[in-house]
């Protein structure tokens, strides 16, 4: 069983998790909730999950199971994992979560998986929300519009 950090930077706002050791799909369970709890609360919705001092004791299938069972998870408690920006922070030793990456992407999630922390930070931190579309008038019907 991994022991596991979950907590608010309240510096960065985003919700930090670090995992130590061996991690199980009950530690993901667990941490997971907790990260859920917090970003309720904080109404914060940006993770930076550490994986670098851990290792994993799941299998390939669970790991690509990961994105559907965040989204029902999120789903049950009110809200989409797709509202939800998280950034994956693994070492040299860690196992390479690029198919992690490419499914969550898959399902509509925003994740990134980076291999230096100060990296992840800044793009978690970085402002990802859509800018607005140009817009110019048709005809008339000033509620008629063109997106350019």
């Amino acid at each position: 069983m991994a022991t596991n950090k979950v907590e608010f930077d309240r510096e960065g706002y985003f919700i930090s998790i670090v995992y130590y050791g061996p991690i199980s799909l009950d530690d993901v369970e667990a941490v997971r909730e907790e990260a859920l709890r917090l970003s309720k609360k904080h109404f914060c919705f940006k993770l930076l999950t550490d994986f670098r001092e851990a290792s994993f004791d799941l299998s390939t299938t669970d790991i690509m199971d990961l994105p559907d069972s965040t989204a029902k998870v999120y789903s049950e408690h009110g809200m989409s994992a797709g509202q939800v920006k998280r950034a994956l922070v693994v070492g040299k030793k860690s196992l390479s979560l690029s198919f992690l990456e490419t499914v969550s992407l898959n399902r509509g999630q925003l994740v990134k998986i980076f291999k230096d922390i100060n990296q992840a930070k800044s793009w978690l931190l970085m402002d990802h929300r859509m800018q607005p579309a140009k817009t110019e008038s048709i005809g008339k019907d000033k509620d008629l519009q063109k997106y350019k």
